[in-house]
């Protein structure tokens, strides 16, 4: 799976194919007596971002992870209409070809919106899956504390399709640098390789569309929020404070709408898996071993 190698990432990667595209997944060596964990990533990125947690845990659970639909090593159509519920529905597809009955459920950035979807119809997946627990990372969990980035907005704009072919690189390296902690940077390593999941197949052309997603977060929100709060005893946030979309604003959101719920605040920006992988992969541990508990045990 998401091997740091761009290359072993690449040649891991396993297919599902739904109504004519073509979806990426990985999945590790499944035992019956390992508990699941699922992973969904974030905009503009792709599983890769798990790579770290999926070494640390290989062995411990029976992981699971795909690139959503217009990201990473899937299929970018340019020619349907990208929607968090349809990456819902893929998830749910991919648990059902792999005939996972439950999960546990990580989740960052774009991929806590595809979460909170899935929690909030989990009545009708009821009798074929069971969400066990849910933990989120820095994402924008309620539209109304969301601070998307300017670029993100003018993408998602009526200019979007031609300010996206002028996306390379340098952008997106500069976009990284702003929203990474001061002291957790990005290597050159990190931003040659989200680059090139992003471009492949053509995948700037695709962000257009796929940042409808920031309306589907309004929409929706109040259904996401009530079965959020009907759950807080299974769900976490662990928070980058210094991440200007969703950081430490964020946090006090949560704590404030979800105060059964546990968090934890963390000194990084926007994508703490990748930048204190150490801390995430021992976050992500003892959520899942207390079942929601503490953070802290």
């Amino acid at each position: 799976m998401p091997h740091k190698v761009l290359e072993d990432y690449k040649q891991n990667a396993l297919f599902m194919e739904v109504e004519g595209v073509k979806i990426a997944y990985w999945m590790n060596d499944w035992q019956e007596d390992k508990p699941q964990l699922s992973f969904l990533h974030g905009f503009p990125s792709a599983s890769w971002d798990w790579h770290n947690q999926w070494r640390a845990f290989d062995g411990k659970f029976n992981l699971l992870a795909f690139d959503f639909l217009g990201f990473g090593l899937s299929d970018k159509p340019r020619n349907i209409k990208y929607s968090l519920k349809n990456q819902a529905d893929l998830q749910v597809r991919l648990w059902r070809h792999l005939r996972v009955s439950k999960s546990h459920l990580v989740a960052h950035d774009y991929g806590v919106s595809v979460a909170q979807e899935l929690l909030s119809r989990e009545h009708q997946l009821e009798g074929s899956i069971q969400l066990e627990s849910i933990l989120f990372l820095n994402g924008g969990l309620f539209s109304e504390s969301h601070r998307p980035l300017l670029t993100q907005k003018v993408l998602a704009s009526a200019i979007g399709g031609f300010v996206a072919k002028l996306i390379g690189k340098p952008k997106l390296k500069k976009t990284f640098q702003q929203i990474f902690g001061p002291n957790s940077q990005p290597s050159q390593e990190d931003i040659d390789v989200l680059w090139s999941l992003l471009e492949m197949h053509n995948g700037t052309h695709v962000m257009p569309r796929i940042l409808g997603y920031l309306k589907e977060r309004e929409v929706f929100r109040d259904r996401w929020v009530e079965a959020m709060t009907a759950n807080q005893h299974k769900i976490g946030f662990v928070n980058g404070i210094h991440d200007p979309i969703s950081g430490l604003h964020m946090l006090e959101r949560f704590k404030s709408l979800l105060p059964n719920s546990v968090n934890m605040p963390i000194n990084v920006g926007h994508y703490p898996q990748i930048e204190a992988p150490d801390i995430i992969t021992h976050a992500i541990s003892t959520f899942v071993d207390s079942q929601g508990r503490s953070l802290h045990t």
